[in-house]
């Protein structure tokens, strides 16, 4: 069960990244998955 979640997880950071690219742009979307990133971490510590 814990496998198919993080399966679906991982195929939804996918579209979701496709669809930022899609949207903004490569270097934009890769600025914002960065930044993403650096607030994720933040609110994980």
């Amino acid at each position: 069960m814990q496998l198919m979640i993080k399966q679906e997880l991982r195929l939804r950071y996918i579209q979701l990244m496709n669809d930022a690219q899609n949207i903004l742009g490569r270097e934009e979307a890769i600025d914002l998955i960065k930044e993403s990133e650096v607030i994720w971490e933040k609110l994980s510590a």
